[in-house]
């Protein structure tokens, strides 16, 4: 999980899983399939991905994530945890 190599020439390219995620244009590839995200979930894929070997408090996301404006837990509840994200099973049925 990471900037896939020659990133630094394409904009920054994120390996998840099996997608490629390309932040700048908020959108996830796999097997020829595009999904476009919101920004602030695309910003919160990324931010997960820099540390993925830490446990992310809702105070840590919104001081990253909102620039520490002030948010309620449900406007970080219906921007990062509600949205679906297609998986493989999604896609099959």
């Amino acid at each position: 999980m990471g900037p896939a190599e020659g990133a630094a020439m394409l904009g920054e390219i994120w390996k998840i899983g099996d997608w490629s995620v390309f932040p700048a244009e908020n959108t996830l590839r796999r097997d020829g399939s595009e999904v476009k995200v919101p920004p602030r979930l695309m910003d919160a894929l990324i931010f997960f991905a820099r540390h993925p070997d830490h446990v992310i408090s809702r105070t840590e996301l919104v001081a990253h994530l909102w620039n520490r404006s002030v948010v309620t837990d449900q406007t970080v509840t219906q921007n990062i945890f509600e949205p679906k994200l297609p998986t493989a099973s999604s896609e099959q049925g």
